[in-house]
């Protein structure tokens, strides 16, 4: 970012950036709490019969579900080798593995774009520059939204401050 362009840091600003870096910890420190809990409850309901327990805490009546499932996690790698070819007949698409592999998938799926894709504003732009597509076909079809994106986080000793630059 220019230095130029950077706001002054007002105390308003400074307020409202100590406040986002407190509440980010504070989500934090829910999270961990949320987890704890959650495994306190599981070692308390460990030998409930049912799946739902139906308390009143502080007059609010809540609905706990528990249950109890069987994991079965097999490791990919060593049955692939074990199997070979053999282990398409065992296996099924992983959503976290395609996303991953997208370059080698997308291929892959072209004969079923119409059915699992969605339009890519680069390779619209492609298709009108190669004469794939007339630009007019795209009228009405589109809008137009402004995303404004904002991250903070607490700046890492490699992290170079703008005026710095």
């Amino acid at each position: 970012m220019d230095p130029g362009t950077a706001p002054e840091l007002t105390p308003e600003l400074t307020d409202i950036l100590r406040r986002y870096v407190q509440n980010q910890e504070a989500e934090q420190r829910l999270r961990e709490e949320k987890k704890h809990l959650q495994d306190e409850l599981k070692q308390a309901l460990q030998h409930m019969s049912g799946r739902f327990w139906f308390p009143t805490v502080d007059g609010v009546a809540l609905k706990v579900s528990h249950s109890r499932t069987e994991q079965v996690i097999y490791d990919d790698d060593v049955l692939h080798e074990r199997l070979g070819e053999r282990f398409a007949s065992v296996a099924k698409a992983d959503l976290r593995k395609v996303r991953s592999h997208m370059a080698q998938v997308e291929p892959c799926l072209a004969p079923i774009l119409n059915v699992v894709g969605s339009v890519d504003r680069a390779r619209v732009k492609e298709a009108v520059e190669n004469g794939t597509v007339r630009a007019e076909e795209f009228r009405g079809a589109f809008r137009k939204e402004m995303v404004v994106r904002l991250a903070v986080m607490r700046q890492r000793p490699d992290d170079v401050a703008s005026s710095d630059r």
